[in-house]
C-alpha cells in the first residue's frame, strides 16, 4: 500500500469514529430512583428524544432517562423536585462523570497518530 492510500485511509477511519452518523438513535442511561450507577441501563430513545438526562433528586436518587429540549428546561425550571438537571447530546452521556467528547475525541487522535506514526515507520524500513 503506497503512503499516500495508507494516509486517505487513516482520514477515513478518523472521520468516521468522530463523527459518527447523524442518523443513528440516540441511547441513554434509564432508571427511575437509582441510587448506585449499576441500577442504570443503556436504552435506544425514541426519534422525538434527542437528548440525554441525568436527573437528581433531594432525596439522593437519580433518575436517568431520554428526553428532547423543553423536557430538559422544563426539568431544569423544577427546582423543587430536582437539585441538579444534566442534559447532553451524545451516546451514553447522562453516567456518573461528565466528559467531553472533545476530550474523548483527543484520546481517539492522539492513540491514532500513534499508530500511523509507528506503522510509518516500519513501512519506510523497507
Amino acid at each position: 500500500m503506497d503512503g499516500r492510500l495508507w494516509m486517505l485511509s487513516a482520514v477515513f477511519m478518523m472521520m468516521v469514529v468522530l463523527f459518527p452518523a447523524a442518523t443513528s438513535a440516540l441511547r441513554c442511561l434509564n432508571c427511575k430512583g437509582c441510587s448506585k450507577f449499576e441500577d442504570s441501563q443503556a436504552v435506544t430513545c425514541p426519534s422525538s428524544a434527542d437528548r440525554c438526562l441525568k436527573l437528581q433528586m433531594p432525596s439522593g436518587l437519580i433518575n436517568r432517562e431520554c428526553g428532547d429540549e423543553k423536557t430538559c428546561i422544563d426539568k431544569k425550571n423544577d427546582r423543587d423536585r430536582f437539585l441538579a438537571v444534566h442534559c447532553c447530546e451524545t451516546n451514553i452521556c447522562n453516567g456518573g462523570i461528565s466528559s467531553s467528547r472533545w476530550t474523548s475525541s483527543g484520546v481517539v487522535v492522539v492513540a491514532i497518530l500513534l499508530l500511523l506514526a509507528t506503522s510509518f515507520r516500519s513501512f519506510f524500513r523497507y
